[in-house]
């Protein structure tokens, strides 16, 4: 279950804010951190279901492999645009 800052809004790609994970979006209040962590020690939310829906759902969007072969595929593409024109 991640507690993620979320630095131009890239993580929120990925975590729903209170469901799969949290999000710091104030990276330098502490107060803000600790209440976020507490969220989680004191059982304030059910990170079961985030934590089943990673495993699920995200996980594979990760894996290098698949990171890789999308990647290779968008120089693909860009490279069939340059050579187009």
């Amino acid at each position: 279950f991640p507690i993620q800052s979320n630095p131009g809004g890239a993580t929120a790609e990925i975590i729903k804010d209170g469901f799969n994970g949290l999000l710091i979006e104030e990276t330098d209040n502490s107060a803000e951190i600790r209440k976020i962590i507490k969220k989680v020690i004191s059982k304030e939310m059910d990170i079961f279901k985030g934590v089943s829906y990673n495993l699920e759902e995200i996980t594979h969007q990760l894996e290098r492999e698949v990171i890789r072969l999308e990647v290779l595929d968008k120089y693909r593409f860009i490279e069939n645009q340059i050579t187009q024109v």
